[in-house]
């Protein structure tokens, strides 16, 4: 590669990172403002929690204190709460994801002070074979320099610094943990049990268990209730469509808006969303005609005579299904958590997969109709899920290729002519260098979880915190293969493409060189990340405009309002495999290209901060699993800091540096130890009820958790058409 190219390469890369800066950085301030404009005008949106609790009518859950008055109040207010007020009013899982951010925040704090002010220095003045924002990575530094010892050290600081604050962080999660397990919650005692013959009943279960352990309180076998929820979901849409008609009969007025809807329904075939089979005999005339022009009155009759039939289907299927032989599943309540544990760990059968037990998940983290499947299906469904995968890994690596080839357009028009209509613009290379690749990136990465989610649960997960753990698996496995090392791979191939292509040989030689430059890209990922998503997640862009859409065009009746004001629940899951990825960049650049590194710290500060207030007043968990996520991201922490040290290893192997990578491997070692160390010590002894544990118990914490483990489809009631009485007022 020529000084020419060099020149033009590095003056690329810095007109990229200055207009990734301006972009994110103008969107960001502008979405910032936005937030803190209309955070006290759009309760709805912007305090959800407490309105939802309105809504509700709730008196006995716990709300956040109200954000004081001023455009920027809300920041000191948020950042001022407590873990222990986190924890009684959001939960353990928020309580984790905030000390995380904090883990996160003063790990990188220290990184990039390293960084900035010892390593950037070192990498500029140790050659001057590079210049501009190359010169300050590791490229730069001459192949056996004593530049390199700084690096090493500066490595060991660092490890040391990160299990110091882990172990920080295990010591406030062994301690929420330990008191969420001595509250005597109603999932604490309970265990689930699989591979229940089907001849056992609830009392022979109950008996069974109470030579061993007195206690036992109930049992409770599991239906095959399928029907009957789609059943429920088909009269909750006619129960809002009867409070509708009852609302616009009241009126002295029908709405424009009316009519309008009721053409546009029709002719997406919405009119009548109810299944056909469900239809009889005794429906209203105007059922077998074209209802376009029927009058509120008679949408209210039809709507009341579906409710009459899908009643009569849903109290008949239940019956069904109560006759026919209960799933292979069974969870049984005890009157304490110590006796929950001793049988959620004894070996209850000799029976192969019969009587297989394990502390039950909160009741609205029960995927129900997965109690069902047996273990061939379920190992068939795994293969299924396992290829799936795997096909997916092929497809990405494919869209982050090119990814990595957008991110690098100005070194390929070298040799790929017809992407010279790129480069003649700096402003529009570097937009496409510094703002579409992280972008597109992004947004594939977003679209990931959706699968992989629907692919977990349909593989016969017992609960959502299951799906969840084996999301945040697959997640930080796609974002490590995939967005890290094939970006890394091909944008330092593509970097170095001249070259290679007249003298293959170097290869080795200028991947050494060429991997620490692949670190502009990563700056303008983690920072899109920052400074756009997370405030974009701030002001909660898509609830923004379609909420009040919602409510000034369609949302009328309790009901609908109702729906339109649910909070949004958090998929940790996700969030966590993205936010660990961010920490794997962080730690490789630090040595590698400091400059990352006031990116990387920034995406936590923001992050932080989004999450303390969106967690406090905005979202609202669907579930709680108690804190259990931790244990996958302490794993993946370790396996962070281990990848830092193999590929600061190749780096020091690359340049020569024999005795610097040899130094290197007690890095590795170490990390491992010590990830053995925390999992005994801090994580193994509150997996589970601990039967000698001298504290006592508590009271349970103000979170809205279910009372009793029994199947949505048994526990919903019927309510008459009668008592759907939806008037003006009542809308108000």
């Amino acid at each position: 590669m020529t000084s020419d190219d060099t020149d033009t390469t590095t003056e690329s890369k810095a007109t990229s990172l200055l207009v990734s800066f301006i972009v994110d950085g103008s969107v960001g301030v502008a979405l910032f403002l936005l937030f803190c404009v209309l955070r006290p005008r759009v309760p709805h949106v912007f305090d959800a929690r407490r309105e939802a609790r309105k809504l509700r009518l709730d008196t006995k859950s716990a709300e956040a204190p109200p954000v004081p008055p001023g455009l920027f109040a809300w920041v000191p207010h948020v950042l001022s709460f407590s873990d222990e007020a986190i924890y009684n009013l959001a939960g353990m899982d928020a309580l984790m994801q905030v000390t995380f951010f904090r883990f996160a925040r003063r790990l990188f704090t220290a990184c990039t002070i390293v960084g900035l002010a010892v390593l950037m220095p070192i990498n500029w003045f140790a050659g001057d074979k590079l210049s501009g924002i190359s010169r300050t990575t590791m490229s730069n530094i001459p192949a056996d320099s004593g530049a390199l010892w700084a690096h090493l050290l500066c490595a060991y600081a660092i490890t040391a610094y990160m299990f110091y604050e882990l172990r920080k962080l295990h010591l406030k999660y062994r301690e929420y943990r330990e008191r969420t397990l001595h509250a005597q919650i109603l999932s604490a005692r309970t265990v689930l049990l699989q591979g229940v013959p089907a001849t056992a009943t609830t009392a022979s279960i109950v008996e069974a268990f109470r030579p061993v352990l007195p206690d036992v309180a109930t049992a409770l076998r599991v239906w095959d209730l399928t029907d009957v929820a789609d059943l429920l979901e088909q009269r909750e849409e006619a129960l809002t469509r009867l409070e509708r008609a009852r609302y616009n009969a009241n009126l002295p007025q029908l709405p424009w808006s009316y009519r309008f809807q009721r053409i546009v329904m029709s002719m997406c075939g919405l009119t009548d969303n109810i299944k056909q089979p469900l239809l009889s005999s005794r429906q209203p005339a105007m059922l077998r005609g074209w209802r376009l022009f029927a009058s509120p009155q008679q949408e209210a009759e039809y709507w009341a005579a579906v409710i009459e039939m899908v009643d009569e289907r849903v109290i008949s299927t239940r019956e069904a299904a109560l006759a026919r032989a209960a799933l292979p599943a069974a969870f049984v309540t005890f009157a304490t958590s110590r006796s929950a544990s001793i049988a959620a760990q004894c070996n209850l059968s000799s029976i192969p997969a019969g009587w297989l037990s394990k502390p039950a998940p909160e009741p609205r983290d029960v995927i129900w109709h997965n109690l069902g499947i047996n273990p061939v299906h379920r190992r068939l469904k795994e293969f299924v899920s396992f290829a799936a995968v795997v096909g997916l890994f092929v497809l990405y690596s494919v869209l982050l290729t090119f990814a990595a080839t957008a991110a690098e357009i100005n070194s390929l028009s070298d040799k790929l002519l017809f992407l010279d209509v790129f480069t003649p613009d700096p402003w529009l290379r570097g937009f496409i260098e510094g703002v579409f690749s992280s972008v597109f990136v992004l947004i594939i990465m977003a679209l990931l979880p959706i699968f992989l989610s629907w692919l977990a649960t349909w593989e016969g997960l017992a609960c959502r915190t299951f799906v969840q753990q084996k999301l945040l698996s697959e997640m930080y496995l796609f974002f490590i293969i995939e967005v890290f090392f094939v970006t890394i791979v091909a944008g330092a191939i593509f970097n170095a493409i001249g070259p290679i292509i007249d003298d293959p040989s170097s290869i080795v030689t200028l991947l050494s060189r060429a991997v620490p430059q692949t670190g502009a890209f990563f700056f303008s990922y983690v920072l899109l990340h920052a400074l756009v998503g997370y405030t974009v997640d701030l002001v909660l862009l898509w609830p923004l405009i379609w909420t009040p859409i919602v409510l000034w065009l369609f949302a009328r009746t309790p009901r609908e309002i109702k729906a339109a004001k649910q909070p949004r629940s958090c998929n940790y899951a996700a969030r966590l495999a993205s936010e660990l990825f961010v920490v794997t960049v962080g730690l490789l650049y630090s040595s590698a290209s400091p400059v990352v590194l006031p990116a990387v710290l920034s995406f936590f500060l923001l992050g932080e901060l989004v999450y303390r207030y969106h967690l406090m007043y905005v979202w609202e968990p669907a579930v709680e699993s108690f804190g259990l996520l931790w244990p996958r991201v302490h794993t993946r922490l370790v396996a962070s800091a281990i990848i830092y040290h193999l590929v600061l290893m190749a780096i020091f192997a690359l340049k020569l540096g024999t005795a610097n990578a040899i130094l290197v491997l007690p890095l590795p070692v170490l990390a491992v130890y010590a990830h053995r160390y925390y999992t005994r010590f801090y994580l193994d002894p509150v997996r589970t009820y601990p039967l000698l544990d001298p504290r006592q118990d508590v009271d349970p914490p103000a979170w809205s958790l279910s009372e009793e483990f029994v199947q949505p489809e048994l526990q919903a009631s019927l309510v008459a058409p009668d008592d759907v009485l939806i008037n003006a007022d009542a809308s108000a």
